[in-house]
């Protein structure tokens, strides 16, 4: 490879660099679901939890049930479009799991990992940063 290609592709990465760090910096506008926002590690912790705490109505895959609604598919991803994570992160926080249980008994990072694997059973790509539990970057993380 020549020096002028080297120097070429190195400049294309650094400007693929620079467009990601813009697009995820704060306060730079929105993050897509899709952009690997979680781990996998994390969607695997969010998967116990819902077990223990969510499957009962929410179904052993997700799949809803008398008590709660599915939460995979085209069902789920309709009912949140063009909503943010914060929006899912508080309706799950002040709503789940229901009484007679305490809904908010989960902490804050037990929230953010059950909707890590929310995200990874509705086919949304793992990344190599956790899903933050703070209400103002998942604020910008929107369902589209």
């Amino acid at each position: 490879m020549t020096y002028d290609m080297r120097r070429a592709v190195g400049t294309a990465a650094l400007a693929a660099a620079a467009c990601f760090l813009a697009a995820t910096a704060p306060g730079s506008g929105d993050i897509s679901y899709n952009a690997g926002i979680y781990t996998q590690a994390q969607a695997d912790r969010g998967l116990k939890l819902f077990t223990r705490n969510c499957a009962a109505c929410h179904g052993d895959m997700f799949n809803g049930s008398e008590s709660g609604p599915a939460l995979s598919d085209g069902p789920f991803l309709d009912r949140w479009k063009d909503r943010t994570l914060a929006d899912l992160y508080k309706k799950m926080h002040d709503t789940m799991p229901p009484p007679p249980d305490q809904p908010g008994r989960l902490s804050p990072q037990e929230y953010a990992d059950i909707i890590a694997a929310l995200l990874m059973i509705n086919e949304m790509p793992a990344g190599k940063t956790e899903l933050a539990a703070d209400p103002a970057a998942l604020a910008r993380i929107h369902m589209r």
